[in-house]
């Protein structure tokens, strides 16, 4: 007996080990049914034929087996006999060897169309109860190289045919079965794996294996496999110590075929993807190893944590897709109208973001706080709702990594423009919450406490970041406004719920930013450690809370003027834009603020804040801080009666340009000095010298009268001509910057006259100036000659070539040589300069410009050709100077149509010069050139046009009557000007 046993035992190891042999031949000969490095195409194809006639053998009696699925099955009996062999003896060789080689089997049958019909034959046969319970074993054993062949076989059994039994597989397999997800757990194993891509791990094969359900299977399939809460915290509990190619495989599979696919509910996808599951993606923003990837076509490398970012970015951040949820903005659920308030209403409608925005920390890394500004500007609601709901960051000053991140996140989300309509999907009837704006405009965490702890704090650094908090703050709450008073006046509101509103937001502002007069006193005692940014920053703070909140700035202890003498008195030459900025902040102040004493200087300034800024202004390029200093020097200069109002080109702008081409500084700083006093002088008593023009103005009328049509002379060139002998005649002058002041002085009254100031008076005060300046009278009959006479200017001639090197400005086109002329050879230059932005063209430039074409047009001895041609480059011109003005908005659009339409030149040469045979082509040019300025600038009913219509319509009769009486000869060149 005891030898028949041992006998029967040796039998049977020789049985299994036969098996196994078999197994592992089958398996050779399939991994040579495909072309390989050491195998031909020939030998595979051989080989393939083999494996068909075997395929074809097994499956012979399939069609009568499928209609009695109860008996037990033949085909493939030889594979299913072995495997259950093995499963009876535990004869784990064969249990590892049969999976993995019926893997390949699939896999060949997948890529050769001829073996597909066999291939499902296989599947359906290993999906047999018989054959699933073996499988079954395998998986629920903790031998891993038993496991991992299971998963494989099932894995490769989902790709088969691109996922044509996908559907079968999820049918048969059983998820419930108790131990499967064991193998998803990793023991005592914190840190990331490295894996050797040909022997992964069974949480990787396993990971795949679900995986080839959402890439293969059906919407249907995939949303029953996502719904597998057994298996979907393991997956995430360790997802930290994946791989990091199955973490690419990972994401990539649930971006695709889950947040994009809009077959699978957005129930599912919330679900799946809740706050927990998002936390534990989030965790591999720590991870730095790199995988490549596949991108258009080309591999690169990339980092897990980008690749995780643009994950969450994807998820988070896409609203109506992903598990992100339209909201209302700054309403929250049940505040908007029409929806009925419930008491158990959550507070936001995005929860699982709520969630995870408190566990991103925005301070630690940059990516972390991408994706909280994604998500904030996504969804507005979630800003107020995650300050408001979570523990307060404490905002002490420490100059640490952590506060300096958290600074930035505050500043980005301060910034975050403000939804349409708030939020809400139209114009609703009633504000948001108070507090929800207030949120978005000066988050909690920014209190009264803190802020003037920072700004007073020893630590530049940390002053500044709370400077720049603030400034983005009062940025964001002058928007907010804005937006309040344009809904207001939008909707019925008779509870005046809206300016209710709005009185509440800047009142709780106020009390959450500190006092104006601890901004004022940042930096006092240690202007050493106080560089050119913290100035320019507190400056500009300052600024916002006197053109913000006057209120509250006017209790400050800030002395514009002790400010604005001291920043004229330091120049800087190497930071002037800097320089240009700070001033334009002490400029917005100054308009706050009265009894400002611009036209006085003290003992320690060489000039008056007034000249100084002129002296800044004229001597810096052009540029955006200019534009501001400009705008806000035009609107205190504006208030006095140094200049006349009625132009809409300002005499200020002329000013300007005349100082702006002193190029000895010798020069400027004696003119500068003799300006001063003519402007106090001014200030003083400005009736004497209004009393003095109207004087002279009355005397012109019994002589012409085309003087009273005119605008008036500005009081301050009436008071240089007064004190110019006393410039003369000082000892403190040198004759060479004499020579310099009287030519500035022309040019000055010259731009004066082109503007549209009294060019008779003009002419009066020429003759007081030449009678003033001695044997010095270079160019003085000479501009006084062009302003009587009106006969306009030559063109210039190839021998009057400026200098090379120049700096070249509109008002160049009038030239300055001995012989007064127009000099168009630089009009292409000026319009490049223009529409690039080089030349920030004013109404004054336009007006130059126009000037030119009339005065080409006036005269008489220009060639015709010549004429138009220049006409035509100088309309071109003022179309891009005009073009330019207009983009700017505010008053500069409304001043640069009142001019074109009422003030124009060329609109007034058009109307008042008689059209005569020898002018007929440089009139038709003006007139083509002017209707097609008309065209571009305004709209059919634009009321400000009326006025040029009016005008317009009654010259263009006399002007077709003009036109009929000329000789036949003369209509082709109507014909073709017109």
């Amino acid at each position: 007996m005891r030898r028949r046993r041992r006998q029967s035992r040796i039998c049977g190891r020789c049985r299994a080990q036969w098996r196994t042999i078999v197994a592992e031949s089958f398996k050779e000969f399939l991994n040579r049914c495909s072309k390989g490095p050491e195998i031909e195409e020939s030998v595979a194809a051989a080989n393939r034929t083999i494996l068909k006639e075997y395929l074809e053998a097994q499956t012979r009696n399939a069609g009568k087996e499928d209609e009695d699925a109860e008996k037990e099955s033949t085909v493939f009996g030889d594979i299913v006999q072995i495997w259950s062999y093995a499963n009876q003896n535990n004869s784990m060789s064969s249990l590892s060897m049969v999976p993995t080689t019926m893997t390949i089997l699939v896999r060949l049958c997948s890529y050769h169309d001829e073996f597909k019909t066999y291939g499902t034959t296989l599947i359906r046969t290993l999906l047999r109860p018989t054959t699933l319970k073996i499988v079954y074993r395998g998986l629920t054993g903790n031998k891993d190289h038993i496991v991992s062949p299971c998963l494989r076989l099932l894995t490769e059994m989902n790709r088969f045919n691109f996922g044509a039994m996908c559907g079968a597989v999820h049918s048969a397999f059983d998820f419930t079965v108790k131990d499967l997800p064991r193998n998803l757990e990793v023991k005592g194993l914190t840190k990331p794996t490295v894996e050797d891509p040909a022997r992964p791990s069974v949480r990787t094969v396993y990971l795949r294996f679900i995986l080839s359900f959402l890439l293969n299977g059906e919407p249907s399939v995939r949303n029953e496999v996502l719904g597998l809460r057994s298996w979907t915290t393991p997956i995430f509990k360790h997802l930290k110590t994946d791989s990091a190619v199955i973490l690419h495989e990972f994401l990539e599979c649930m971006t695709m075929k889950v947040l994009d696919e809009k077959e699978i509910p957005r129930a599912t996808k919330t679900n799946f993807f809740n706050e927990w599951t998002l936390s534990h993606i989030l965790s591999l923003y720590s991870r730095e190893e790199t995988v490549m990837v596949s991108k258009a076509g080309k591999e690169e490398e990339k980092k897990v944590a980008d690749i995780a970012h643009e994950f969450l970015l994807n998820a988070c951040t896409k609203s109506g897709a992903g598990i992100c949820f339209p909201d209302h903005g700054w309403y929250p659920p049940g505040h908007s109208d029409g929806e009925e308030k419930k008491k158990n209403a959550p507070k936001v409608h995005n929860r699982i973001l709520s969630s995870l925005l408190a566990s991103i920390r925005p301070y630690a890394d940059t990516m972390q706080l991408d994706l909280a500004l994604g998500i904030c500007k996504t969804c507005p609601e979630l800003v107020a709702d995650h300050f408001l709901s979570n523990p307060t960051f404490s905002f002490e000053p420490k100059l640490t990594s952590t506060w300096i991140g958290y600074c930035t996140f505050l500043v980005s989300v301060i910034t975050i423009p403000i939804p349409e309509n708030f939020g809400a999907p139209m114009a609703l009837a009633l504000p948001p919450p108070t507090s929800v704006i207030v949120e978005n405009i000066i988050p909690k965490p920014l209190d009264k406490t803190g802020l003037t702890k920072c700004l007073t704090n020893e630590n530049g650094l940390i002053r500044f970041f709370a400077i720049r908090l603030l400034i983005a703050a009062f940025q964001k709450l002058r928007s907010v406004l804005d937006a309040l008073d344009t809904a207001s006046s939008a909707v019925h509101d008779p509870t005046e719920s809206w300016k209710k509103c709005r009185f509440d937001v800047v009142e709780e502002f106020c009390r959450r930013i500190p006092d104006a007069s601890i901004v004022s006193s940042i930096g006092s005692g240690k202007s050493d450690s106080q560089g050119l940014l913290q100035i320019e920053a507190k400056t500009r703070l300052l600024a916002d809370y006197y053109t913000t909140l006057p209120e509250i700035a006017s209790s400050g202890r800030f002395d514009i003027n002790i400010a604005l003498g001291y920043f004229l008195e330091n120049e800087d030459s190497n930071q002037k834009g800097m320089k240009l900025l700070e001033m334009g902040h002490l400029l917005k102040i100054a308009n706050e603020v009265p009894d400002v004493k611009w036209w006085n200087k003290t003992s320690t300034m060489k000039h008056s804040p007034f000249v100084a800024i002129l002296k800044r202004c004229c001597s810096s390029a052009a540029n955006a801080p200019q534009r501001q200093v400009l705008a806000l020097l035009h609107s205190f200069a504006s208030s006095s009666y140094l200049f006349q109002a009625e132009t809409s080109a300002s005499p200020l702008d002329a000013l300007l340009e005349s100082l702006s081409t002193i190029a000895n500084s010798e020069n400027l700083g004696a003119i500068l000095s003799f300006l001063d006093e003519v402007v106090a002088r001014c200030i003083r008593g400005p009736f004497k010298y209004l009393d003095d023009y109207a004087e002279i103005a009355a005397g012109l009328q019994n002589n012409t009268s085309e003087a009273a049509k005119l605008s008036p002379v500005s009081p301050i060139v009436m008071t240089l001509v007064e004190q110019w002998k006393f410039f003369i005649q000082s000892k403190d002058y040198s004759s060479q910057q004499k020579a310099g002041g009287l030519r500035w002085l022309l040019r000055l009254m010259e731009s004066c006259a082109i503007l549209g100031e009294n060019r008779f008076v003009l002419a009066v005060l020429c003759d007081r100036v030449l009678d003033d300046s001695g044997t010095m009278k270079e160019g003085i009959r000479e501009l006084k000659d062009y302003l009587l006479q009106d006969s306009g200017l030559e063109l210039t001639s190839d021998d009057d070539m400026q200098e090379d090197g120049v700096a070249v400005g509109i008002r160049d086109l009038l030239t300055k040589l001995r012989k007064r002329c127009v000099d168009v050879r630089i009009a292409p230059l000026l319009i490049e300069s223009v529409r690039h932005r080089r030349i920030e063209a004013t109404v004054f430039d336009v007006t130059v410009v126009q000037r030119a074409i009339v005065d080409i047009v006036k005269c008489s001895s220009n060639n015709s050709a010549d004429a138009v041609s220049a006409i035509i480059k100088l309309t071109e011109l003022t179309k891009y100077m005009t073009f330019q003005l207009i983009s700017q908005g505010n008053k500069s659009v409304e001043k640069t149509k009142a001019f074109i339409a009422k003030e124009s030149p060329c609109l007034h040469a058009f109307l008042t010069t008689p059209v005569t045979a020898g002018k007929l082509p440089e009139i038709a040019a003006l007139s083509h050139g002017y209707a097609e300025l008309l065209s571009v600038i305004f709209e059919k009913d634009d009321p400000i046009l009326e006025s040029a219509r009016q005008l317009l319509s009654g010259r263009l009769v006399t002007f077709i009557r003009e036109l009929s009486s000329l000789s036949e000869e003369n209509l082709p060149k109507v014909k073709h000007y017109l």
